[in-house]
C-alpha cells in the first residue's frame, strides 16, 4: 500500500473511474456481463490537520481543481485530505486519453473483453471546461440523465437482490432499501434481503454456507 503524499498523488482509475455506481447487468443466458465505465484519473493531497479548516480554493493546486475537490476529515490522523474527482488540465479537460467513458461486454466463463467501445461524446459541450456550462445551458435533471450516458445504468431482464447484513447501521439499512425501490421504480425486479446476523465484512460468507440465503436464492432462480 502507497498513501497519497503531501504534494499530491494521482489515483487511477479513482473513486469516479472503473465500474460506475450503477454496476454491471449480465446477460445470464449467454454469460455476459456488460458494463458502464469511466477512465478517469483523480488527485489525493494529504494536508496537516492544522490546515483543514481553510478553504477548498486555497488548499487547491489551481482554481480548476478547486471546482471538483472536497475536503475528507480522515479522523484520527494528523491529516485531512484534498480529493478531486478527475486529474483536470487547466483548460478543464481530463487528462487521461481519450475514451473517458466505455460500455465493455466482458465473457463471464473465459474474463474475455468481448467488445469495448466508446461511450458518449464531448463535441458538442466545447469550449471546456465542463463545470461551468450548466448555468448557460439550464438543463434540467431529467435532460442531464436523458443526454448523458455515462450516468445511465445498464438493464437486463435478470432479478436484481439488494442483500444487507442485518447488524449493519440503521442508516446503512434504510438507503439500500431506497436504493432497492429506486431500482424497482425503474422497472427491474428487485428485492431487499436482510441477511441476519450478518455486516459487511461476513456477508460474502453466506455463499459458503449450506442452505444460507444466497444459494436459496441462486436456486430460485435457477428454476
Amino acid at each position: 500500500y502507497t498513501p497519497p503524499s503531501l504534494q499530491g498523488s494521482i489515483h487511477y482509475p479513482s473513486a469516479i473511474g472503473g465500474n460506475n455506481w450503477g454496476g454491471p447487468a449480465v446477460d445470464q443466458k449467454r454469460n455476459i456481463m456488460v458494463v458502464n465505465v469511466m477512465n478517469m484519473a483523480s488527485v489525493i493531497v494529504m494536508i496537516p490537520r492544522e490546515d483543514c479548516d481553510k478553504a477548498v480554493e486555497e488548499l487547491a493546486k489551481d482554481k480548476v481543481l478547486s471546482n471538483f475537490t472536497a475536503i475528507e476529515p480522515l479522523g484520527g490522523t494528523p491529516y485531512c485530505n484534498l480529493r478531486s474527482m478527475g486529474f483536470y488540465s487547466p483548460l478543464g479537460v481530463p487528462c487521461t486519453a481519450p475514451p473517458w467513458g466505455s460500455l465493455v461486454a466482458v465473457d463471464l466463463n473465459s474474463g474475455e473483453h468481448l467488445w469495448n467501445v466508446p461511450l458518449g461524446t464531448s463535441k458538442d459541450l466545447a469550449p471546456f471546461p465542463f463545470s461551468w456550462l450548466q448555468p448557460k445551458l439550464q438543463l434540467t435533471t431529467d435532460e442531464v440523465l436523458r443526454d448523458s450516458p455515462l450516468l445511465q445504468k445498464p438493464t437486463c431482464s435478470s432479478p436484481v437482490v439488494v442483500a444487507v447484513g442485518e447488524k449493519e447501521s440503521n442508516e446503512f439499512q434504510r438507503q439500500s432499501e431506497n436504493y432497492a425501490e429506486h431500482l424497482q421504480h425503474h422497472g427491474i425486479s428487485t428485492e431487499y434481503l436482510s441477511v441476519k446476523g450478518k455486516n459487511h465484512f461476513d456477508i460474502i460468507d453466506e455463499f459458503l454456507r449450506d442452505g444460507g440465503d444466497f444459494c436459496k436464492k441462486i436456486i430460485e432462480w435457477s428454476q
